[in-house]
């Protein structure tokens, strides 16, 4: 919706309905719309009857109940409004589609009966195995205008919620149009908030005896309820429906694998970047050595080989040398999370005429489609026949259909085969599992919720459409199903994926919220410390870290991130006790030497500091350490030595920063050991360096230069003319 649906409904919602009905009708009478003033109309008699009821003292029982009702009318009248408002001139796809079915005057009743002859015949083709461009067009067509008059109808009518229904729950009704009707209401709904066809979402997904209709209506009630919120239930038979939902636990459970599926899916450009960046780099590196390896293994059944492999001491050795154990263990791990390591992979391929049709985003994988060409036959097979394990999501199944179809016959075929095998062993190590009701609801909810995320991110035209995966959608914002479905166990799940994923505010109300529930508030003390960390609240991280060190003092990384801390903080003392605790256990760990360095460093333990300096020096020299020791020996009063190391620095080609010449100033004009024209020589380099930062670079190390002598105004004087 837009802002000013944005306006009306924040209004209904802070309880100016009556204020809210005069807007719309005037907003209506400049449009002409006479059936959306005459609904208006019912509102504003049903309300005047309930004001005479509260007037006269009349009993009025049902008075909130119908309150409500007539607040989620007027919420549908904007939706309607907004829809005639915008119909003759904007050139969004949603209108220009509305335009054309207005203009063809066709019914949902004359779609579907005509729909329902070419299904008829398309069935009977699928069963001879022999494709009919002819009917399979037809077909297309068909489902596409019935996805089309679902997405930009308006209110459907209790004849049309029986009829879309049923068809959803007749086993004699192929699984497309099934799709294409939950499709067209899903993104209906995301356009504009339409009491009838949300009512009609919940029924299919209540009546529906098929684990995948049940996945595809959840997710997209999902969506709906994240979007509008409270709106949603201002209807008291939704609010009523939603209610009993608490007692079903096979629906709390399914809401919680959506919940999961959709959250996963919030982090799929990070997974991808990581996937194409860190990962598949190493797997190129090394394929020509696996590729030499694999050759040498006398095996070539798939379980004698995966046992070759296990039992060979030069492959294990070649896996942990190279690192590809650990990225195998990290790809096993993002795929057993849910995580869409496919996206990437994929994207580039949506450029196929298909994807320029928005239904055919939705659509379940057939291998009848016009599509697709007779030299693809065998890849199509084998795609098809792993259509109920999800592994690889329908709208990338008909990206690698149209791709195979470019390709030279030859390496198509051979391509072709090696998929089929693929994807037959892998429906076949699936396929016990998907026997289970939830496994199989869990791999359509997946598989959907990867196709919508294409959708929304992908399509040409997707900036016209509301992203329902532009932030997190939160489990416990849902109305009425929200607080059933959100128990400790689910809050400790979501907020591990949260802080996981960088979603640090997000996590910590539910973090707080387990603390009592915990067997070890130690890690959820840590956890909740990180979060405070990472979004720079430093006083509570520290109070939190100090709460999880009264659990478990001995941990490393508490002591560490006691110490980064209180750095930040200017508690220097206590940083660079806290990096000494944790140098006893780790002596050589160069980060810690380090910050233990320059905590120190702050303090003015000049020698302790150099200590540290000097052993980094010696571990592993580097600009930093050389850098540090050039301070150090000017703060313990050996400027000369100082000024060599500074020196050494300033010789550098790289690494020789805006710092580093205004220290060598500070060191020159201090001690007196060079004439005073060279400080100002540093000086003015480190201007030209440090740009608009070089005062507060220049006098952030003033309370030292006093306390050995420096006068402030010659020291002001320098600064300001080196800039010059």
């Amino acid at each position: 919706m837009n802002n000013k649906s944005d306006t009306i409904i924040d209004m209904i919602d802070n309880g100016y309905v009556v204020d809210s009905l005069q807007i719309l009708e005037k907003e209506i009478e400049k449009i002409g719309d006479f059936s959306l003033l005459s609904r208006l109309q019912n509102i504003k008699t049903m309300l005047g009857f309930m004001m005479k009821y509260l007037q006269d003292g009349t009993p009025d029982p049902g008075r909130v109940r119908m309150y409500r009702e007539l607040k989620s009318n007027l919420v549908d009248i904007e939706t309607d409004y907004l829809r005639s408002r915008d119909m003759k001139e904007s050139p969004a796809l949603y209108f220009s589609t509305a335009r054309m079915m207005d203009y063809s005057k066709v019914t949902l009743e004359n779609i579907i009966d005509k729909y329902r002859k070419t299904g008829s015949l398309y069935s009977i083709m699928a069963e001879s195995e022999t494709a009919d461009s002819a009917i399979m067009t037809e077909r297309e067509k068909s489902l596409k205008e019935i996805f089309e008059w679902i997405w930009t109808s308006r209110q459907l009518n209790d004849s049309q919620i029986n009829l879309l229904v049923k068809m959803t729950n007749d086993s004699e009704e192929d699984f497309g149009v099934k799709c294409m009707i939950i499709a067209g209401l899903m993104l209906s709904l995301l356009h504009g908030f339409n009491t009838s066809k949300f009512k009609t979402l919940l029924k299919i997904y209540d009546s529906t005896e098929d684990e995948r209709i049940a996945a595809r209506s959840m997710v997209s009630i999902v969506f709906v309820l994240a979007k509008y919120g409270d709106v949603t239930v201002w209807n008291p038979t939704i609010y009523d429906q939603l209610e009993m939902w608490g007692d079903s636990i096979l629906t709390y459970s399914r809401m919680r694998d959506v919940c999961m599926s959709i959250m996963t899916s919030f982090d799929t450009k990070r997974v991808n970047r990581d996937f194409m960046e860190r990962l598949m780099p190493d797997m190129k590196k090394f394929s020509p050595q696996l590729k030499k390896m694999m050759e040498d293994l006398p095996a070539t059944d798939p379980e004698d080989l995966a046992e070759s492999i296990e039992s060979n001491p030069q492959w294990e050795k070649f896996m942990k040398e190279s690192g590809l154990e650990d990225k195998m263990r990290e790809m096993s791990e993002m795929v057993s999370q849910g995580s869409d390591i496919m996206y990437s992979s994929f994207k580039t391929s949506k450029s196929f005429p298909f994807f320029r049709e928005v239904n055919n985003w939705f659509m379940p994988f057939e291998k009848y489609h016009t599509g697709f060409s007779a030299a693809s036959a065998n890849m199509i097979d084998g795609l098809s026949m792993s259509d109920n394990t999800k592994t690889i999501c329908d709208s990338d199944k008909y990206s690698i259909g149209f791709t195979f179809d470019k390709l030279p016959a030859a390496v198509s075929n051979q391509m072709s085969s090696q998929m089929s095998e693929f994807m037959k062993q892998n429906n076949s190590d699936l396929s016990e599992k998907l026997n289970v009701v939830d496994a199989r609801f869990s791999a359509e909810c997946r598989g959907f919720v990867k196709d919508c995320y294409r959708f929304f991110t992908l399509f040409s035209r997707s900036a016209e459409f509301y992203n329902p995966f532009e932030k997190p959608i939160m489990p416990n914002k849902l109305p009425v199903i929200g607080e059933s479905l959100f128990d400790d166990d689910f809050k400790r799940v979501l907020s591990e994926f949260l802080v996981r994923n960088g979603y640090y505010g997000l996590a910590l109300p539910y973090l707080e919220s387990i603390l009592d529930a915990e067997n070890d508030p130690a890690a959820t003390y840590q956890k909740i410390g990180y979060c405070h960390h990472k979004l720079n609240h430093y006083i509570e991280a520290l109070s939190n870290y100090r709460k999880a060190e009264l659990f478990d003092a001995d941990s490393q990384w508490l002591k560490t991130v006691i110490g980064e801390v209180c750095y930040r903080l200017g508690y220097f003392s206590e940083a660079a006790e806290s990096f000494e605790k944790a140098l006893k256990s780790d002596p050589d760990n160069l980060p810690l030497i380090r910050k233990a360095a320059e905590a120190n460093l702050a303090i003015g333990k000049a020698d302790a500091a150099l200590a540290y300096f000097y052993k980094l020096e010696y571990l592993h020299p580097d600009a930093d350490s050389v850098r540090g020791i050039a301070w150090g020996e000017f703060l313990r009063g050996n400027s000369e030595k100082s000024l060599k190391y500074f020196e050494k620095i300033l010789g550098q080609s790289e690494n020789v920063g805006a710092i580093d010449y205004i220290r060598a100033g500070h060191v020159i004009l201090a001690s007196g050991i060079r004439p005073e024209n060279e400080a100002f020589a540093m000086y003015r380099e480190g201007a030209c360096k440090g740009g608009k930062d070089f005062r507060k670079l220049a006098c952030a190390d003033w309370k030292i230069l006093e306390d050995m002598g420096v006068d402030r105004d010659n020291f002001n004087f320098m600064i300001d003319t080196a800039k010059l």
